[in-house]
C-alpha cells in the first residue's frame, strides 16, 4: 500500500467508536443530500419540458363533408387544438386539389398562409367543393397534409405535423 493510503487507514484505526459513527453519519448525511439535489434537478427539468408540451400549440387540418338537402359542402379546417398561439410557416397539400367543375372555390387556399398567427382554438374553414348529390367536382385521391409551425415566443422551432388522410374530394 501507499504511503497515504497507510496514514489514512491509521488514522481511522485510532478514532473511537463513537467517532466513527458520527463520521459515518455524516458522510452518509451528504450522500443523501446529494442524492436529494440531483432527484430535485430531475424533477424540475421533466416538469418543465412536461409543462411545455401541454401548452405548445397543436395544429391540425381536417376534412369535413357537410350534406344540406340536396348540396353538399366539402371543406378543410385548420384549426390550433394547443394551449398556445401558433405562427404557420407553411402548409403543403400533396397532390394539390384539382378542380373538375364549373366554380373554382380556391380549393387550395391554404397553401396560401404564410407567417399567419393562429390563436389557441381558432379555425380557419375554406369551402374546397361545392356540389350536387350525383356531381363529381373534384378528383378523388388520398391526401397527405404537411404544417410547419413554431411557437410564438420561442425562435427557430417549428413542429411540422403530417396526416394523412383519405379525402373524397
Amino acid at each position: 500500500m501507499t504511503y497515504l493510503t497507510l496514514s489514512i487507514v491509521d488514522s481511522i484505526s485510532q478514532l473511537k467508536t463513537s467517532d466513527i459513527i458520527s463520521l459515518s453519519s455524516v458522510v452518509i448525511s451528504a450522500l443523501s443530500l446529494a442524492g436529494a439535489f440531483i432527484t430535485y434537478v430531475i424533477k424540475t427539468v421533466t416538469d418543465y419540458n412536461k409543462k411545455i408540451e401541454e401548452i405548445r400549440p397543436n395544429v391540425f387540418i381536417s376534412y369535413e363533408r357537410k350534406r344540406n338537402f340536396t348540396l353538399l359542402q366539402e371543406s378543410l379546417v385548420l384549426k390550433n387544438y394547443g394551449l398556445t398561439a401558433a405562427w404557420i410557416k407553411k402548409i403543403e397539400i400533396n397532390p394539390p386539389f384539382e378542380n373538375n367543375g364549373k366554380m373554382d372555390f380556391k380549393a387550395n387556399n391554404f397553401k396560401n398562409i404564410k407567417d399567419f398567427p393562429l390563436a389557441p382554438g381558432q379555425e380557419i374553414r375554406g369551402i374546397i367543393s361545392l356540389l350536387g348529390l350525383e356531381d363529381n367536382t373534384l378528383k378523388k385521391t388520398k391526401r397527405s397534409y404537411y404544417i410547419e409551425y413554431k411557437r410564438k415566443l420561442q425562435v427557430q422551432v417549428s413542429q411540422p405535423s403530417s396526416s394523412h388522410m383519405n379525402s373524397y374530394s
